[in-house]
């Protein structure tokens, strides 16, 4: 059904879910640079909202930024309440683990990493 999986699709991006964004179409990237990339967007979010915040209060409200500044502080706290799930979501991930017939595990969302918590 294509307006549920046009949804989980969206969901998978607000998740900040780099895998969904399909950058292996551009580049070759082994495990370790896809979850460098993961963390680089959480981190970027914030900034990329000052931005947009500054371009729409010049273009749709005509007024200085600081001006309607209690938007981007909410704006902020939003994310930062995302920012903490996400962080969370981001730092289990070497955690989640699955077994194999040959008695090896990996990590769930990279299997090219072997789990070793020895």
């Amino acid at each position: 059904w294509e307006p549920m999986l046009t949804l989980l699709e969206t969901m998978e991006l607000s998740q900040m879910d780099t895998e969904s964004l399909r950058l292996e179409c551009l580049t070759h990237m082994g495990p370790l640079p896809r979850y460098y990339t993961r963390i680089i967007l959480v981190c970027l979010g914030p900034l990329i909202m000052l931005l947009m915040h500054c371009v729409m209060n010049a273009v749709m409200y005509r007024v200085a930024p600081w001006r309607r500044l209690f938007v981007l502080k909410g704006a902020i706290g939003t994310w930062l309440s995302v920012f903490f799930l996400m962080t969370i979501f981001t730092s289990v991930i070497p955690f989640q683990c699955f077994g194999h017939p040959n008695g090896l595990s990996t990590v769930f969302k990279y299997p090219a990493v072997i789990c070793s918590f020895t």
